[in-house]
């Protein structure tokens, strides 16, 4: 399944790249942030250097997430969701799980208007063959 940018989202890809050295597999633009999800092993390269998150936001001028990819789905979920930690997340029959530890972390999981669900499930659905994602 290949994943395609626009020209906007390339030059993103290649500046961050550029100063990360660290290899990016997709790229999202939110609203409010840009979502780098990296190749694995690739997470490190960036938190080594203390700060460097912040000096990219600085540069970029805007917030930034990233999200080291795995091909476990649930550990991809768990990477994703982060920083809340849920109880447990499970994938049965296609349906992935998440358990929250309470009703806080189960709305921020969910989000405004469901918008950190949907966009988990945007995520997850560009890497692996799911039926959903329900929070418990």
């Amino acid at each position: 399944m290949g994943v395609s940018f626009d020209v906007k989202t390339l030059q993103l890809i290649s500046l961050f790249e550029k100063k990360t050295r660290a290899r990016v597999k997709d790229c999202i633009l939110t609203i409010d942030k840009t979502i780098f999800i990296l190749e694995q092993g690739n997470l490190f390269k960036i938190i080594k250097n203390k700060g460097s998150i912040q000096k990219l936001e600085n540069l970029f001028k805007f917030k930034i997430k990233l999200v080291e990819f795995n091909p476990d789905i649930t550990i991809f979920v768990k990477n994703f969701v982060h920083p809340i930690r849920p109880e447990s997340i499970i994938e049965e029959n296609g349906v992935v799980s998440i358990k929250g530890f309470d009703t806080k972390s189960k709305g921020l999981l969910i989000g405004r208007d469901s918008r950190n669900l949907d966009l988990l499930k945007t995520v997850v659905k560009k890497f692996f063959t799911i039926e959903d994602i329900k929070i418990i």
